[in-house]
């Protein structure tokens, strides 16, 4: 079923680009190999560390830092201050923010958009 949805000739796309977007610098090896990977197979794709907001700035995010939460890959990284009598060791990090509205303007909206897959 797959195969006749989406033929090879048509995965394979080097004129699609794929963004994304993760504030949790846990993340950040793992994505960063994952893009090495896409690169190397000829699609672009980049992951950009930071959080997408409403302007530039920085925004304070919690890591909980529970083993619950680390064997979930920090599911509760938030922006919420976390319960102090639950998470005593929960950290906060400081996170820079795009303005994503001007991004998407700036890089996404003037753009050859491929034909549809």
């Amino acid at each position: 079923v797959f195969d006749a949805a989406f033929p090879q000739q048509r995965r394979n796309r080097t004129d699609v680009c794929a963004f994304g977007f993760e504030a949790n610098p846990a993340h950040k090896k793992r994505l960063d190999q994952l893009q090495h990977a896409y690169t190397s197979r000829g699609w672009r794709a980049v992951f950009f560390h930071l959080a997408v907001a409403a302007e530039d700035g920085m925004l304070t995010f919690w890591h909980v830092n529970s083993d619950r939460d680390k064997k979930y890959q920090e599911w509760g990284f938030s922006t919420l201050h976390p319960s102090p009598r639950r998470f005593p060791n929960a950290t906060a990090e400081e996170v820079k923010t795009i303005d994503f509205a001007a991004w998407v303007n700036e890089n996404i909206h003037s753009r050859y958009v491929p034909a549809a897959i």
